[in-house]
């Protein structure tokens, strides 16, 4: 039976996808289609699959019309799939799931009570837990909710707000951009806080797959590098608000390159050995970051400057944005 609705979605789920045939895509497709929340469309973009991807999602998309299927005839890259999909995107609430990512039931329908309650936020995430590739539970997220300490999180180059648990605010003329690929959420969300407040739903709303072959493991160097360039334009921003600051694209040299491929090679050996041997993988996951010196210091950098951040005024000034779209909230 072929599932139908007339009714003009106030949401839209966006799915990019490229070769997703065997990650998992159709158990990814399923989950939002039994959401408690049904008034919503689906939109899915193949990225140029060179699988069965695109035949497998003609098939789901025939048993629900809610799914409005996007083909790109080439491999664009995900921030050109993610614009495209704004573009068609009905709605003005925005939400992301990725390929191989599960959603629990009642996702959409506490992410979007929360922003038709709260017109002051442009942004509601959840805590998520992290599942191995074969469903194995890894861990679960237990990161601050509230809008002052995601911003202190975003202002210290730590994102804790995961891309495929969010629905956002539709921003006219707001785009991801190519020059921050590999850190364009983390891109996204700076510019995005400038118009209201951020929150996570202390809940579990998403089981979220870690790939090992993922940009966050795969390309680790060339993103911690974007995210020191995205969050240095931030700060000259903040320091010159009538000054635009770009960056050119992040070229590695050779040692960094090699970092990166270190980091990617023992990453995918801590994966493997998850099930077999918690001690191997917490090994594996040593030498990860034993083999990324550059990953490593940006780490102790930023815990360091959480011990000072609360009394940085460039900090606080990023702080008053949330509290003047506030006040332009409550006199409207």
């Amino acid at each position: 039976m072929v599932r139908t609705s007339t009714t003009m979605p106030n949401v839209s789920i966006v799915l990019p996808v490229f070769n997703g045939e065997n990650k998992y895509l159709a158990d990814t497709v399923k989950s939002v289609l039994n959401q408690s929340h049904e008034n919503f469309e689906l939109i899915i973009i193949d990225d140029g699959s060179t699988d069965r991807t695109f035949s497998l999602l003609s098939d789901l998309s025939r048993s629900d019309n809610r799914i409005k299927l996007l083909q790109n005839e080439k491999n664009e890259g995900l921030v050109k799939s993610l614009n495209r999909a704004l573009d068609r995107a009905s709605s003005k609430l925005i939400a992301r799931i990725d390929c191989g990512d599960i959603a629990h039931r009642e996702r959409i329908e506490l992410q979007y009570r929360f922003l038709q309650e709260n017109h002051d936020y442009v942004l509601a995430a959840s805590q998520a837990e992290w599942i191995a590739m074969n469903g194995e539970a890894i861990f679960t997220t237990n990161v601050p909710c509230d809008d002052r300490e995601i911003r202190k999180r975003l202002f210290l180059k730590d994102s804790i707000l995961i891309h495929p648990a969010v629905m956002f605010r539709k921003i006219p003329g707001l785009y991801y951009r190519e020059i921050a690929a590999t850190a364009e959420d983390y891109d996204y969300w700076l510019r995005l806080s400038r118009y209201g407040k951020l929150f996570i739903i202390n809940k579990v709303l998403l089981k979220m797959r870690l790939d090992p072959d993922g940009t966050t493991y795969s390309k680790k160097i060339h993103q911690v590098k974007t995210v020191d360039l995205i969050h240095d334009a931030f700060v000259h921003g903040l320091k010159n608000p009538a000054a635009q600051r770009e960056w050119q694209v992040v070229k590695l040299d050779s040692l960094e390159t090699l970092q990166e491929r270190l980091f990617h090679f023992f990453t995918r050996y801590a994966s493997r050995c998850y099930r077999e041997s918690k001690f191997l993988y917490c090994f594996f996951k040593l030498l990860s970051g034993i083999s990324s010196p550059y990953y490593m210091f940006t780490l102790i950098r930023m815990r360091l400057k959480r011990l000072t951040v609360s009394n940085d005024p460039l900090f606080h000034q990023y702080l008053s944005w949330a509290e003047r779209s506030a006040d332009m909230e409550l006199k409207q």
